[in-house]
């Protein structure tokens, strides 16, 4: 089975999609919709980029998911999976759904870090704890179009991106998941999404 989206204003992405939020963030957008993309902004209120989220509400077992995005100024396009959501109240009054023990690997212009990500909520400055558990160095060029593709499956994440291929295992990768996409850090842009299974 593989499914494929393209972001265009007209795209029914949506139907299969939920947006979920980091404890981190201080507002809760959604992305803009963009003539071939989606983007999230700067937020003149916050003084900060919009930390924004879409998770499938399809669980997956053993796939692969691959996007097609750009970041610029330090965005950091991310490919997110987990089997843990929480329903709570947010600092804006309304309930949204947020991210419990979650995996996040991450585009940036140095390379690539795959996150393990844990609830911290006796830290209320940053309440998530954060190990990383792999870090690959090579050059990213600010603008450019990133191909990220990450496969879980059998307790270990391989990645490939723009090319350059790695893997690491972990003992608390989950047997079935949610795949999704957040930018954050930076303007960053998402053009294509492809899911397999």
């Amino acid at each position: 089975m593989k499914k494929e989206y393209v972001f265009t204003p007209d795209s029914k992405w949506e139907e299969d999609f939920m947006y979920v939020y980091s404890p981190i963030v201080k507002t809760y957008p959604v992305f803009n919709k963009e003539a071939d993309c989606l983007s999230n902004r700067y937020d003149e209120n916050i003084a900060d980029y919009e930390y924004i989220s879409i998770l499938s509400d399809s669980k997956y077992k053993n796939a692969k998911i691959t996007v097609e995005c750009d970041f610029h100024k330090y965005g950091a396009p991310i490919i997110v999976f987990t089997d843990d959501l929480k329903e709570a109240v947010g600092k804006d009054g309304k309930t949204h759904l947020f991210y419990g023990v979650h995996y996040e690997i991450v585009a940036w212009e140095e390379g690539c870090n795959i996150w393990y990500i844990v609830p911290f909520p006796e830290r209320e400055e940053h309440p998530v704890k954060p190990t990383k558990i792999l870090a690959e160095s090579f050059e990213i060029e600010n603008g450019s179009l990133v191909s990220l593709s990450v496969e879980v499956k059998d307790g270990t994440i391989n990645v490939e991106l723009n090319g350059k291929r790695f893997s690491v295992s972990h003992p608390q990768i989950p047997e079935e998941y949610h795949v999704g996409y957040t930018a954050c850090e930076g303007i960053n842009k998402l053009y294509k999404m492809n899911i397999e299974q």
